[in-house]
């Protein structure tokens, strides 16, 4: 049944007060009237049910719920739609609302369906379909995907997987080290607002920021797998580097300054000279260091100090780092939120007046105890299946999106988990690159395990 534009919804049928009303109306014959009256059930569901038990020439009436009357696709259909979508969204290649309804406009016809007027007007399913399609399938629901790129989707896959933990596998097996992680990330003087209690009708609502575009100020951090993390390293985009600029900032960290305002060779080099001064490193008491391969992470300096103060660098695979670093997983985004949630109390209580990054560390010593927490911390690590040491952490369906390219892989794999899922046999668009009923967009895609 369409939903109502008032809001009205159809009264509940109960079923024992209709068993009785059917009952008593075909064998003790009392008037329709009378059931109704008694029973409180609606004269023209009484009706209905009457004559089809009676069409049915069963002994006993047994109420039966038929309101899926109208319904296009059959249960199993819909859990193979369900299906369907599900695996797009993991190759990276998720549907739109209007897609799905474009799509289930196809797959009704391909199935010959009876559909209502308006899909065949359309080309594609109603809105009030999709709504019911979505509370029908709870395992559904309309996310807004991060933006990943074609060199990650390709990246990521088993075999660069399998390497990397067999490489920090073969790391951990010479003795026992203190796992750390080591990253870097932006910070800008213009944050995200929150949202906010607005009245109703408005189509745009503004809320007050320093800037259009703001300075970026560079937070290098590092955490161990106990959950332990060392005051951070703030880059600041200024020629020269100036006390007060830390002012307000997490106790213990230091500063640097970058005209561009990211970190480099040299004052990466400086982070890993505070790093040593505060963990204590040595060749009889060894720490392994996670990271990316950035440039500034592999310069010869970096490597001999490493060198003589017992760390080891374990770097990732390029282009996995979003899986892999802990401090990308559970613990940059939190320090994200929270340091725009102090930019929009700063805002508050300085009206007027824009952030500066002379105003960056305090809103980042606010932000900084709240985001790195050991829950947070060991999270990240936990997730990375770096510690406990996992390497199966990675289920198969994380892997399919490197699939969905031309670019092989760098060796063949043996493993069962880089066979490909199946191909539909129900009229479902396939996910290999077989000719199928219906495509993603209109369009096939190609694999190539």
């Amino acid at each position: 049944m369409p939903r109502s534009q008032s809001g009205k919804k159809r009264d509940k049928v109960d079923s024992e007060q209709l068993t009785r009303a059917v009952q008593e109306c075909v064998n003790e014959g009392i008037a329709l009237r009378e059931a109704v009256r008694r029973y409180g059930v609606s004269k023209t569901t009484l009706i209905r049910h009457i004559r089809s038990f009676k069409n049915s020439g069963a002994d006993r009436f047994t109420y039966s719920a038929n309101n899926n009357v109208k319904q296009v696709f059959s249960k199993n259909e819909e859990e193979a739609l369900t299906t369907y979508l599900i695996m797009a969204a993991r190759l990276h290649y998720g549907l739109t609302k209007v897609e799905v309804r474009k799509l289930a406009y196809q797959y009704a016809s391909a199935k010959e369906k009876r559909c209502p007027d308006t899909w065949n007007e359309k080309k594609m399913a109603g809105k009030e379909w999709l709504r019911q399609f979505m509370k029908r399938h709870s395992n559904l629901s309309l996310r807004k995907p991060e933006s990943t790129s074609l060199a990650r989707s390709t990246a990521f896959n088993r075999v660069n997987v399998t390497t990397f933990f067999a490489n920090y596998k073969s790391v951990l097996s010479r003795g026992t080290f203190s796992a750390e992680n080591i990253d870097e990330t932006g910070i800008t003087t213009v944050h995200v607002p929150p949202r906010i209690i607005s009245p109703k009708g408005v189509k745009q609502v503004g809320q007050m920021t320093s800037g259009e575009r703001g300075q970026n100020v560079t937070l290098i951090a590092a955490i161990n797998a106990l959950g332990n993390a060392i005051p951070p390293m703030l880059i600041f985009p200024r020629v020269h580097f100036k006390a007060n600029m830390l002012k307000g900032g997490p106790v213990g960290s230091i500063g640097a300054a970058n005209p561009s305002g990211w970190s480099n060779v040299d004052l990466f080099y400086k982070f890993m000279q505070h790093f040593a001064n505060r963990v204590k490193p040595n060749i009889e008491k060894p720490t392994i260091i996670l990271l990316d391969n950035h440039d500034s992470h592999i310069s010869i300096s970096t490597i001999d100090f490493c060198k003589a103060n017992g760390i080891m660098l374990v770097t990732f695979h390029p282009h996995t780092s979003h899986k892999f670093q802990p401090l990308d997983r559970t613990v940059f985004g939190p320090l994200k939120t929270y340091y725009n949630k102090a930019c929009s109390e700063w805002m508050l209580m300085h009206p007027a007046q824009p952030i500066t990054i002379y105003d960056v560390a305090e809103l980042i010593g606010k932000a900084f105890p709240q985001a790195f927490t050991p829950l947070n911390i060991q999270k990240g690590f936990k997730v990375a299946g770096l510690y406990p040491f996992d390497e199966n952490i990675f289920q198969d369906h994380e892997f399919l999106a490197s699939y969905v390219t031309d670019r092989p892989l760098i060796e063949k794999s043996n493993s069962s988990s880089d066979a490909l899922p199946p191909a539909s046999a129900d009229g479902l668009p396939s996910t290999s690159s077989d000719t199928s009923l219906v495509s993603i967009r209109t369009r096939s895609v190609s694999h190539h395990p």
